[in-house]
């Protein structure tokens, strides 16, 4: 599967949020590739406090609703979008 992900982190990012690309073939692959890229995400000092939490919570999570639920009762950290696609296997 192909996933993008646009995530804010800070309310001062709200119209500017960072977006991430990968694929990945099961959960744990997901959230392997999503945490490598979470880390480069810059925040709000707010939010920058909330990160271990957050990144906790989502190595816990076990499907993609609560991987969102994580974005959902974080207070700094926003899930704008996530779209996941089929990869094209034509060679």
């Amino acid at each position: 599967m192909r996933c993008v992900i646009e995530i804010v982190a800070g309310s001062t990012y709200l119209n500017n949020p960072t977006r991430m690309e990968f694929n990945y073939e099961n959960m744990d692959e997901f959230k392997q590739q999503f945490l490598k890229r979470f880390g480069n995400i810059g925040g709000t000092n707010k939010a920058e406090r909330e990160r271990f939490k957050v990144k906790q919570e989502i190595k816990l999570a076990r499907s993609i609703n609560e991987f969102k639920d994580v974005f959902f009762n974080a207070s700094y950290w926003h899930l704008v979008k996530i779209k996941q696609e089929p990869t094209s296997s034509a060679k």
